[in-house]
């Protein structure tokens, strides 16, 4: 059993390659991107900027994969929020921002920065 799925996997992958056929993958995982899907609270569009330098990640957790640093100063156009205890309670958790940076070396990316380190502009 286990070599016919390595023989179908490696057939499937062979003509992935060459434009045979489609090929679907596996769940995505915490350390892939998350878009706005992850957000539940809207917010009217507006720029922020970090008040310090902070990591922009590719979803709403330290588990996520950093996609680089915000310098302290740089603005970001926030989109949604995710908020870590959804609106019930108190959390010690950080709530996320989700939003694509408008200036520096990551500009024009969208991703995820805690938004404990954006004040509004």
């Amino acid at each position: 059993m286990r070599t016919l799925h390595k023989t179908a996997a490696l057939t499937a992958t062979a003509l992935a390659a060459v434009g045979g056929i489609a090929v679907s993958t596996p769940a995505a995982s915490a350390s892939t991107s998350v878009g706005s899907s992850a957000c539940n609270i809207n917010t009217k569009n507006s720029t922020y900027t970090a008040t310090t330098s902070v990591k922009f990640r590719s979803g709403p957790s330290t588990g996520y994969a950093s996609r680089g640093q915000l310098s302290r100063g740089t603005h970001v156009y926030v989109m949604c929020f995710k908020d870590a205890d959804n609106g019930v309670g108190v959390s010690n958790s950080y709530d996320w921002a989700y939003g694509k940076v408008t200036g520096g070396t990551n500009k024009g990316e969208v991703g995820w920065i805690a938004d404990r380190f954006l004040n509004k502009a």
